[in-house]
């Protein structure tokens, strides 16, 4: 199937209306963006090529708020970042040999998982040591290449610890960015990165920069215990939506 060439209608609405509301996601919590995003475009393409779309278009988001995402994001997530970039191409190599229903059952878990961190309590837990951050790290990076999604592991790391929102979504952001510029490459490197598809990610960012404009402009009016249920609700549709490809795969 190819998006570019002969598909229904109803594919490219439902393409251009869920990086529309992806993005605003992501501008309100911090992510969700390729969490809600690679499911659809892979209706209409295969997975490796779903998710080197959302990392052309994630990248994008990523490097246009560059200024603010480096001034207010946290030490760690540059640690982080860094081990997401070397782990990314190991994630992607192994999504082009394994075994469709495998990968789903990885990303099931993995997202039903990050559902579930997200309510253990705050205040109760210690600053995650260097190992802890250089673990999710890796683990952000292999999902990156393997699933196109890096939150799952990011998310729970920064929502645990008592830092202000405005740290937590600009690490978040800032890990999102590098494993979109890692995935990106990954696909270079691997030849799977095809120009059609690299040029219809470039034709949704007008879409995609209103939504996330959108979401950010609500991020700065809502309580903090709004957007932890935001957060919550994301994970839980992602979870949702894992569950049910790995019922229904077809």
């Amino acid at each position: 199937m190819n998006l570019l060439d002969g598909d229904p209608l109803w594919v490219l609405m439902l393409v251009a209306a869920t990086s529309f509301s992806a993005a605003f996601v992501r501008g309100l919590a911090g992510f969700g963006f390729a969490i809600l995003l690679v499911p659809v475009l892979a209706i209409a393409v295969s997975p490796p090529q779903a998710v080197l779309m959302t990392n052309v278009i994630a990248a994008s988001l990523g490097l246009l708020e560059i200024r603010w995402i480096l001034r207010n994001a946290d030490t760690s997530a540059f640690l982080m970042a860094i081990c997401v970039a070397l782990v990314t191409p190991v994630g992607f190599l192994l999504l082009t040999v394994t075994p469709s229903n495998f990968s789903r059952a990885v990303i099931t878990f993995v997202s039903i998982s990050a559902f579930v961190a997200v309510f253990r309590p705050r205040a109760l837990r210690k600053r995650p040591r260097s190992l802890a951050t250089v673990s999710c790290g890796a683990a952000s990076g292999f999902l990156t290449g393997f699933a196109g999604m890096p939150g799952p592991p990011v998310i729970p790391y920064y929502l645990a610890q008592t830092v202000s929102r405005e740290i937590a979504k600009a690490s978040m952001q800032l890990v999102f960015t590098v494993a979109a510029l890692s995935g990106l490459a990954a696909g270079l490197v691997t030849d799977d990165l095809r120009l059609d598809r690299t040029l219809l990610g470039l034709c949704l960012l007008p879409i995609v920069f209103a939504g996330n404009l959108l979401g950010a402009r609500a991020f700065g009016k809502i309580s903090e215990q709004y957007w932890h249920f935001a957060v919550a609700t994301v994970l839980a549709i992602a979870a949702a939506g894992a569950v049910y490809r790995l019922i229904w795969p077809d």
